[in-house]
């Protein structure tokens, strides 16, 4: 379906119907760069274990791409993530090689791969909620049970190289019981709910951070706010970065842009013209020759925000000619010069135009010597 937040309308776009499709939508729906939409159904299809199914938006055509097939492949998929090499990746709630649920990499039209078999009860099965993409090639993920405790684990998962580590283990009063979902906040922090435990055990919010790995338990629910948490959403806030401070500087120096950066951002840069790259925070600027102002745009799991800074170069005064004279004794020409302080400046040079609009230098004088040059 689609929900039009401006004008409160909604639309049904497309009905499953169990085979070939898949019932029972689970998680999210992602958008792939091919312009087609894609999604998972916890039951239906062929084996009546789950699909992956496509929904094109710019004619309502659909189609059913995988078939979920319990030892195979796993079942009953619960939500998908659009990773930033424009596959997709997710996990089963069961199924796999030891029944306790797998993670999967999908690239459509229909290239599956298993990834990973959630193994023993100590390192947790049957994951829950969609993984979430902390830097390039790290997921993060939560199941709903196993661990050291039997009530859930935080994983991370190296994709390249299938490599899965535990974080943590839930524990019912301090993080919780069976959490339910997880979501990426800035910072490198990421929020989510637990079904059951906390002080009152109807669950908690938390959060961990992956910088310092430190899990802190934000919020317990007790009915009254709230009970058996679900999947958070994320609302943009500020960011303390920005494009750093305008001014002027030498002209062909070379300085830096851009402030310290919140963890999982990505930017990008324009005009291109000076800078030493484009889709860095922190670009080395090459002062031109004239004022530049440069825009950055840094963007976050849907949050996006603009900055500017000028550069403008620092250009060396003038100074003015007070007298050009004849020696008649060596016969040569005495160039005199309004003398002032100048700000950086260690030497004057002297040019002659040997031709029009054609200059030749024939000499320096120092900034402590005297303003004249013969």
């Amino acid at each position: 379906y689609e929900f039009d937040v401006n004008t409160l309308s909604y639309t049904a776009l497309l009905d499953l119907d169990d085979a070939p499709l898949g019932a029972y939508p689970s998680g999210y729906l992602v958008k792939h760069g091919n312009g087609k939409v894609y999604g998972t159904c916890s039951y239906g299809g062929s084996n009546d274990k789950g699909t992956i199914f496509e929904y094109d938006p710019s004619n309502g055509n659909s189609a059913k791409r995988y078939d979920f097939a319990a030892v195979t492949n796993g079942e009953k998929p619960d939500g998908i993530t659009l990773g930033a090499n424009g596959k997709i990746y997710g996990t089963t709630m069961r199924g796999g090689t030891n029944g306790n649920g797998v993670i999967f990499e999908f690239t459509p039209p229909n290239t599956f791969v298993k990834k990973h078999n959630f193994a023993t009860a100590t390192s947790g099965n049957m994951p829950s909620g969609r993984l979430l993409e902390t830097g390039p090639d790290m997921f993060y993920g939560v199941t709903s049970s196993g661990g050291t405790n039997n009530k859930g684990v935080l994983y991370k998962f190296k994709m390249s190289t299938a490599t899965y580590t535990k974080i943590l283990d839930f524990d019912s009063a301090n993080y919780g019981t069976s959490p339910v979902a997880i979501t990426m906040g800035a910072g490198g922090k990421i929020y989510g709910t637990t079904a059951f435990g906390g002080a009152n055990n109807q669950g908690i919010v938390f959060e961990y951070d992956t910088t310092t790995q430190v899990m802190i338990k934000k919020l317990d629910l007790y009915g009254a706010n709230g009970s058996i948490g679900g999947p958070l959403t994320l609302v943009c806030g500020s960011t303390s970065y920005s494009a750093g401070n305008s001014g002027s500087y030498c002209k062909n120096g070379q300085y830096t842009l851009g402030t310290a950066p919140d963890p999982g951002y990505s930017f990008s840069w324009a005009p291109s013209t000076g800078l030493s790259a484009t889709t860095v925070p922190n670009p080395t600027v090459t002062v031109q020759a004239a004022p530049i102002t440069y825009t950055v745009t840094q963007a976050y799991l849907g949050c996006v925000s603009t900055d500017i800074v000028t550069i403008t170069p620092l250009l060396p005064q003038t100074p003015d000619i007070c007298l050009v004279s004849d020696d008649s004794a060596d016969v040569n020409n005495h160039v005199i010069w309004e003398k002032t302080l100048y700000s950086g400046v260690d030497s004057f040079i002297v040019y002659r135009e040997v031709s029009t609009g054609i200059y030749a230098r024939i000499g320096a004088v120092s900034n402590d010597s005297l303003s004249d040059f013969t």
